[in-house]
């Protein structure tokens, strides 16, 4: 999406989330007539890059100032269809407790239960609790199959879990196993 910003114009949008919540950058408000709302940019819209600049490892901090500093600016966004509610760590749930899964019960289906299992190593525990919420929001049709595995795909695509060097084999070999299983069965 191409952005020209003219004297006495609004960029006009409010943005969610940064590397410091574990998520993307999203779009949670766009103003009325304004630069944005003309270039069809929309509330549910993840910015993956500015000018280049990746958007997946900023601070919101960082987004922020990437957005007033430029004028003209290229993004590159996602329709991800929903905002995060929270861009924290969900507060406990009981599939945080030890023997319980994030469906709560022995009637997940394999596929669920493998990338129960996969997550649990590669993910710490307030990324897997973030996982569990985002489940909790699809199972109950809050957000649609391709948010539910672009918010994961998001979690679990960072360079520290993709090193074989810094993870060791085990946890890579899970890692690149959840990829799979997410892509193959959702």
């Amino acid at each position: 999406v191409e952005l020209s910003i003219e004297p006495g114009q609004s960029l006009g949008l409010m943005i969610r989330g940064g590397v410091e919540y574990n998520l993307g950058v999203f779009i949670t408000g766009v103003d009325k007539d304004s630069v944005a709302d003309r270039a069809g940019l929309m509330i549910g819209d993840q910015i993956l890059e500015v000018n280049g600049q990746s958007f997946l490892d900023v601070t919101h901090d960082e987004a922020v100032a990437q957005l007033k500093l430029h004028k003209r600016m290229t993004l590159t966004v996602r329709d991800v269809g929903k905002v995060p509610h929270s861009c924290m760590d969900p507060p406990p749930r009981p599939w945080d407790s030890p023997g319980r899964g994030f469906l709560g019960g022995s009637g997940r289906s394999p596929a669920l239960q493998m990338v129960e299992e996969k997550a649990r190593v590669v993910l710490t525990k307030s990324e897997f609790a973030t996982l569990a919420y985002y489940q909790e929001e699809y199972a109950a049709g809050q957000m649609t199959i391709e948010a539910f595995v672009a918010v994961l795909l998001e979690l679990l695509n960072t360079p520290e879990k993709v090193s074989e060097e810094s993870r060791g084999d085990h946890i890579a070999t899970s890692l690149v196993d959840l990829q799979w299983i997410l892509l193959l069965y959702f």
